[in-house]
Order: C-alpha cells, then sequence, then structure tokens
C-alpha cells in the first residue's frame, strides 16, 4: 500500500467534517462544544500536513493530486477522469524528455523520461473526484531535479495566454507535450469540464492551477492556431522520375532512396525534354510547417532546375 494513503483518507475525512461544521455555523452563532469541535479538527489537518510533508521527504515522493468535474458541479464519466489522467502523464514524460534533451516524441529514443515520471495511486479514489498520485522525486540539497523542472514548465503551459508564449515554451517543452495538452483541453472545453491540478513537495513548496471551460476553450484556440514555418535551399543528387509541366508537378528519386516530389516553382523552366533515370542535380526548395496542436510536421518541396551531372 502506498504510505499516503491513510494520511490522505483522514484528511479528506477532516476537510469533509470541517465543511460540515462550518456549514452547521452558519446558520447561528456556534455553541461551545462546537467551536471545540473546530478548533480541534483545524489542529488536526495541521497536524496531518506536517505528517504528510515528513512521509513525502521521507520517501522522496511527490504529490500530485488531479481534480475534474463538470462546471455545474457534476461527476463527469469515469473514462473522462481516465484519459485525462493520461494525457497528464504523457505531458510531464514529455517535458521530462525535453528538459533533458532527449529526442523528441517519435523516436523510439525518447522513452527514457517514464523511468522518473511513473505516477502511481497515492490513495483510492473514493466518493470524490479528486484523484491523488505519488512520483518519485530525488531530495538533493538547493539542487532541483529534472523532474522538479518538468513539472514547473508544466505548470506554465497549461497557464498559457499568448501565442509568443507557446512558442517560447514549446521549444523548451516540445512539441508532443503541446499536443496533448491540446487534447486535454479539447476535452475539457467541449465536457463544459473544471480541471484542477495540484502539485506538493511540501506545504510550502506547492504549486495549484485551475482550467475552466473558457480557459480551455482558449488554450484550444491558442495552441490550435500556432504554426512554425521554415525554408529552406537544397542541391540533391538523383534521378527524375516523372514530370509533368501541365500539372506542374515531379518526382525525383536521390542518390539516397530518398523519393522526393512536389511542384514545380515558377523559375523552372517549362517545355524541355528531360531524360528519366539519368544523373541529375535537382536545386529544390524545402518548405517545412509545423503544427503545434498535433505535433505534425509536413513538408512540401518546389523544383526550382534541374542540372545534368557529367
Amino acid at each position: 500500500m502506498n504510505p499516503l494513503n491513510d494520511i490522505l483518507n483522514d484528511l479528506g475525512d477532516t476537510d469533509r467534517t470541517l465543511k460540515e461544521l462550518n456549514e452547521l455555523a452558519e446558520w447561528g452563532a456556534p455553541d461551545p462544544a462546537s467551536r471545540a469541535n473546530l478548533t480541534a479538527l483545524a489542529k488536526r489537518r495541521r497536524d496531518l500536513e506536517k505528517v504528510l510533508d515528513s512521509t513525502l521527504s521521507a520517501n522522496q515522493l511527490d504529490l500530485i493530486q488531479l481534480r475534474v468535474e463538470h462546471e455545474d458541479g457534476g461527476s463527469p464519466p469515469a473514462a473522462t477522469i481516465a484519459r485525462t489522467i493520461i494525457l497528464l502523464q504523457a505531458i510531464v514524460t514529455g517535458v521530462v524528455n525535453a528538459v533533458r534533451g532527449d529526442p523528441p516524441a517519435g523516436n523510439a529514443a525518447a522513452t527514457n523520461g517514464e523511468s522518473v515520471t511513473s505516477m502511481i495511486f497515492a490513495a483510492d479514489p473514493g466518493q470524490t473526484n479528486t484523484v491523488s498520485l505519488s512520483i518519485p522525486n530525488d531530495r538533493l540539497l538547493a539542487i532541483r531535479s529534472d523532474l522538479d523542472l518538468a513539472l514547473e514548465l508544466m505548470f506554465d503551459l497549461f497557464e498559457l495566454r499568448l501565442m509568443g508564449d507557446v512558442k517560447s515554451l514549446g521549444k523548451r517543452a516540445g512539441l508532443d507535450p503541446l499536443a496533448k495538452l491540446h487534447e486535454l483541453a479539447t476535452m475539457s472545453a467541449t465536457g463544459a469540464l473544471r480541471t484542477s491540478i495540484s502539485w506538493r513537495k511540501s506545504r510550502d513548496r506547492a504549486r495549484m492551477t485551475t482550467l475552466s471551460r473558457s480557459q480551455a476553450a482558449a488554450l484550444q484556440g491558442l495552441i490550435g492556431s500556432a504554426h512554425d514555418s521554415e525554408t529552406e535551399r537544397l542541391n540533391a543528387e538523383g534521378q527524375l522520375v516523372g514530370i509533368d509541366d501541365a500539372r506542374g508537378t515531379f518526382r525525383f528519386e536521390a542518390t539516397d532512396g530518398a523519393q522526393i516530389e512536389g511542384r514545380l516553382a515558377e523559375e523552372f523552366p517549362r517545355g524541355q525534354a528531360w531524360v528519366m533515370n539519368t544523373a541529375l542535380e535537382a536545386s529544390l526548395t524545402r518548405t517545412s510547417r509545423i503544427d503545434y496542436a498535433s505535433g505534425a510536421r509536413k513538408e512540401e518541396w518546389a523544383l526550382r532546375a534541374l542540372t545534368p551531372i557529367e
């Protein structure tokens, strides 16, 4: 059993009892016994928080708590909560990979972050919409771990509001976490959800963010409209496989086996008789577009000129 389970359950019971007593007190002046109970429960809560901090430190754990609910206070389907957990795990892992300078998502080697971001249930979910997860994190004096840096960056991603910040943080966090965040924001916006995430190392070292439906919709649109484009000129040796002057298209096979196809540039000379499968040097322009919402990279090629190789 997770060492945090009993502590978190006791904290939850204490909070629920405090809420009930405070609601009763709102109906009139509390009697001495009720005031004594409130004081005792408040002290018990402070004591439980100290025990929680001590347990986190002794076991070198951080606490991640996730709460997903409808904006009207209702409970979402279990599948929605499960998908949110999966997306949160993927975001944390992707950001850790980026912090460590590991290969981008899609590369088989980009799995190192999984070894330090594996989250497990810290307490039984019970009857609430709050999910408590623990994650191992080294406690090195005066040194922030890769996970510390990644979690701080993750919270910055959830609080994105400007396009310039999307691109600057995207370069630090990687495109895959942004794509997963876009999916989470889309789910929250369409499902009218409020998502709260907190991270705790201790009472004095904690961070929390809440994503309302309107904030999720804004974040969805912000990431969805973000993209980068870059254009470069390059030459490649190979053979012309096909060309269509009327349609303005071409196909070229480079000597390394790469298949390149695209459009004919405006400056490409039309009407010439090109011999297929002979050695040629192609002058090409490659335009790359990176879509932040999907993480996909799309390339477009233009052929500017062909030169026979003697």
